[in-house]
């Protein structure tokens, strides 16, 4: 696996890559700033990343995690840091890491920190491998937990995003999952479904009612908000 080690310590670094290789793992590069290190992931497309939270520059490695949010397919990346200040944890974890591991870090610790994040990216890939490609014009998965939910696309009333996860609403049960309301609205019919708000998606069969004064569709037992800014587009298409 090609492993990118982001390190201001650069004694830590070489010792950090020496240990990695020994077990058959590739370290592609190390950065020790944060623009150093995107030019590296976007070079090298690593595998895994090793971030110190400390680095050389204005901003810290928890500003790279960050930026690797914007990814296609995000990389998996395991925080090695001497601070234990529990507001930087908490910012740390907000990000989602793979693990957090304080210094000084063991031998055997680091490798199966390792070891482990990338069998979990591995799971996790072969699950959105079979989301991606076991679906049709009527029906698609999609990763809920660790299960596959086959959803037919006539029993959908809406679809939310929050922030990282998107609901998927049927008339009676809502669940998340981690897709993009961006990627849902893919798998989807575009003569079908319509932006009713910068958060919602409706199935135009499953609208019961609209109220323009108030602002909101009735669907069933959900009600949901209407945007002034999708509102006419709403009425055009229920009205053609």
């Amino acid at each position: 696996m090609k492993i990118l080690i982001t390190e201001d310590d650069p004694i830590y670094a070489d010792a950090l890559e020496i240990l990695l290789e020994s077990i058959g793992h590739q370290v592609v590069g190390i950065a020790n700033n944060a623009p150093q290190a995107l030019r590296l992931i976007k070079a090298t497309q690593p595998d895994l990343l090793l971030l110190n939270i400390e680095v050389n520059g204005k901003v810290d490695g928890i500003y790279i995690a960050q930026e690797l949010r914007e990814y296609a397919s995000p990389i998996p990346f395991i925080f090695i840091t001497s601070l234990q200040d529990p507001d930087i944890f908490e910012k740390a974890k907000r990000t989602n890491p793979f693990a957090y591991i304080t210094k000084p870090v063991d031998k055997c610790t680091l490798l199966r920190t390792v070891e482990l994040a990338l069998y979990k990216y591995t799971q996790q890939n072969d699950f959105e491998e079979i989301e991606n490609r076991v679906q049709d014009e009527e029906s698609f998965f999609v990763k809920v937990g660790r299960q596959l939910r086959r959803i037919h696309v006539s029993d959908i009333c809406y679809l939310k995003v929050d922030r990282k996860y998107s609901t998927i609403a049927l008339e009676d049960e809502k669940f998340k999952t981690r897709m993009s309301l961006q990627d849902l609205a893919r798998k989807l019919p575009a003569d079908a479904f319509i932006k009713v708000h910068k958060s919602y998606m409706v199935n135009l069969q499953k609208i019961d009612e609209v109220d323009l004064d108030k602002e909101s569709i009735k669907m069933g037992p959900h009600v949901i908000p209407l945007s002034r800014r999708h509102k006419k587009e709403l009425v055009e298409m229920l009205t053609l």
